[in-house]
């Protein structure tokens, strides 16, 4: 049976539910607001879900098995936990046991030499699946080729990071058991300064920038044009076709990446670089000593003076050892959670769209949609029911539910629904005025304090608001987002933890950060100067 029930958002808005079952809403489900900030479309919702069986199955293949449920509300994704069965306890335990004894020190050789090979090779297959003669018939008598794929990459994700994450989460208890408050904090300093894709990329860009300043035309053209306008424009300008030649090549190696993990329906910076241009025109008029190759740097001597401090404190040789090893450990995290997010959650993930623009090109031809990248608002189950069904139109249909996902894209939803949420009210009449919150305490993520102005950026689109030195608040950030943190003076997010990549990032570009602070972008307005405290992880809002 069915059921309704209206919760409430942080500003009030009403969130309905429609539970597919009144047994489901008995239990908490919280919002996973790092990977799905924003409404998905259908297809992304599918998409993930295939991805989560693979998960799902590289936990239970590992012994580490994910324990929960997701559904999802109004676009936005919710998971609730799940009791285990106790019987497979053992048996788990043993196969987790195992694993870690053959794999804990080895986990970078693997991915290099096993688990990105074969989502390389993956990638590779999703992108070549259709052909130009391939009818839509044909296409759809293949999908689940593209659904095989996309769930063996996603049992690579937990091959990859599933046993890093472990590392890292016995380090750090490790280093808050022998150093009390300062443990988390040490831990992850210990760890920071690893090579990864993420900063491979900002470094790609940064240099990117520099060919513009080098071209002092171009850096005009940037600066006097706005984004959509420069690549039209660029080839008029000395030294312009020479620029544009840089840009390809950028785009050849990193432009599968989009701003979220999770929506495959985002262009991607290769189709549209406007992202990628207003992160060039600020990085343009940015001190060289903000160059990611140099704050990289910093953050390698930052880690071997931190490992030196912990040598000096440690005098017990065997406790030192035990640091030692779970530093090495846990360094892998850091390269794996970048380098797998760049590779599956990114490339792996946009080259998606691919197969399904081919499908969505040859329902377009055929009436069914008004254009090819409507197909993102479609279920799969209705794009491999179309094959029994050609005659249906999905015009209607797409329209309703592009408004609807518009709709919520400006809700920020309730953290959890389900349980004892809080339903929503009607406002009473002479309701007072919401109090002025002046603080508000999120998660440490990165040391230093810092005041400025608040800039909210809710979309990689919005980017180039951020003028250096602003307080970069939004509600999470992805490895795309990267080449931002040379801009900003600090970082504020809704959503995280002392690993989450905001955090792991803000770290590497030494730069304040307070992640976890729940209600930062529905409190903090733009403009607004407020102090960040990334050190006690406290926020405070100063207008």
């Amino acid at each position: 049976m069915t059921q309704q029930v209206v919760y409430q958002s942080p500003n009030g808005t009403p969130f309905p539910v429609n539970w597919a079952h009144v047994d489901l809403a008995r239990d908490p489900w919280r919002w996973d607001q790092v990977h799905n900030p924003t409404p998905l479309t259908p297809l992304a919702q599918d998409l993930i879900s295939v991805k989560r069986q693979g998960m799902y199955r590289g936990g239970d293949t590992t012994g580490r098995p994910f324990y929960e449920e997701r559904m999802y509300a109004n676009g936005y994704g919710f998971s609730r936990r799940l009791e285990g069965d106790p019987e497979s306890a053992g048996k788990y335990q043993a196969l987790a046991a195992r694993d870690s004894e053959e794999r804990s020190d080895r986990l970078i050789d693997l991915w290099e030499s096993i688990y990105l090979p074969e989502t390389e090779a993956l990638t590779r297959q999703i992108q070549k699946w259709a052909s130009p003669d391939d009818s839509l018939l044909d296409l759809l008598s293949r999908y689940d080729q593209i659904e095989i794929a996309w769930r063996r990459c996603g049992e690579l994700h937990t091959l990859s990071t599933g046993l890093a994450s472990v590392a890292m989460r016995q380090f750090d208890e490790f280093c808050r058991n022998k150093f009390g408050n300062e443990g988390t904090r040490i831990a992850v300093e210990s760890i920071s300064g690893m090579p990864n894709m993420s900063v491979k990329s900002a470094c790609a860009l940064w240099e990117l920038s520099r060919e513009a300043i080098d071209r002092p035309t171009v850096a005009d053209l940037l600066r006097s044009h706005p984004t959509e306008e420069f690549l039209p424009n660029l080839d008029e300008v000395a030294q312009g076709p020479a620029f544009r030649n840089h840009l390809n090549e950028f785009l050849e190696i990193w432009g599968q990446r989009n701003e979220s993990y999770y929506e495959v329906g985002y262009l991607t910076w290769r189709e549209d670089p406007e992202v990628v241009l207003s992160i060039i025109r600020t990085y343009i008029d940015v001190a060289e000593d903000q160059n990611p190759s140099v704050l990289h740097q910093r953050a390698i001597a930052s880690r071997i003076a931190r490992t030196e401090d912990v040598k000096s404190r440690l005098t017990d040789s065997a406790a030192l050892d035990e640091f030692l090893i779970g530093q090495r450990r846990a360094r892998q995290h850091t390269v794996l959670m970048e380098d797998h997010n760049y590779f599956i959650d990114q490339r792996a993930y946009t080259s998606l769209r691919t197969p399904h623009q081919a499908i969505g090109t040859r329902l377009l031809e055929a009436g069914a949609l008004d254009d090819a990248n409507d197909i993102f608002y479609l279920h799969m189950k209705e794009i491999k029911e179309h094959a029994d069904h050609p005659g249906r139109k999905y015009q209607s249909l797409i329209t309703q539910r592009r408004e609807d996902r518009q709709k919520w894209m400006h809700v920020l939803p309730p953290s959890v629904i389900g349980g004892d949420a809080t339903l929503a009210t009607p406002p009473l009449a002479g309701e007072s005025k919401p109090v002025h919150i002046a603080t508000i305490q999120g998660l440490a993520a990165s040391a230093g304090a810092i005041t400025g102005i608040a800039r909210l950026i809710l979309s990689l689109g919005e980017a180039s608001r951020l003028s250096p030195g602003d307080i970069l608040v939004t509600y999470a950030t992805a490895p795309p987002w990267t080449p931002l943190f040379a801009i900003a003076g600090g970082v504020v997010t809704d959503a995280g933890g002392p690993l989450a990549h905001c955090a792991v990032v803000a770290r590497e570009y030494g730069i304040p950060a307070v992640v976890g602070a729940t209600k930062a972008t529905s409190t903090i307005k733009d403009g607004m100067t407020i102090s960040v405290n990334g050190t006690t992880g406290l926020v405070t809002i100063l207008d």
